[in-house]
């Protein structure tokens, strides 16, 4: 994976954990204490965010650093399905026992990927 490539990616990957979160990219450059500008070059991957601002970004979205690395193998490329899957992702965040909806669901992936 190039710098280039990289850096696109994990623009996508933030863009897609703040839409989780239900934040705008102003509500989040407010949390963090950046420019509204900052936060769009980096979900852009024109700019390559440094150790301290993906710090502060995860404590903002309430996340682990961590999950800023675990990019999907595919993003959906169709804006109709990207909008239902971060539906769908909201709304997990919102149940009781996430974890336990989240493990059905990977259960289902993996039988359907037997086939």
């Amino acid at each position: 994976m190039t710098n280039e490539t990289f850096s696109k990616t994990l623009g996508r990957r933030i863009r897609e954990l703040r839409k989780m979160n239900g934040m705008s990219q102003l509500d989040l450059a407010n949390e963090m204490d950046v420019t509204l500008n900052t936060v769009s070059g980096i979900e852009c991957g024109k700019t390559s965010p440094k150790l301290d601002t993906l710090y502060r970004m995860a404590l903002a979205l309430e996340i682990g650093l961590e999950d800023f690395f675990s990019f999907p193998e595919e993003f959906p490329r169709d804006k109709n399905v990207r909008k239902k899957v971060e539906n769908l992702s909201r709304q997990l965040l919102l149940l009781d026992e996430p974890v336990l909806v989240l493990e059905n669901v990977n259960l289902m992936l993996k039988m359907r990927d037997r086939k």
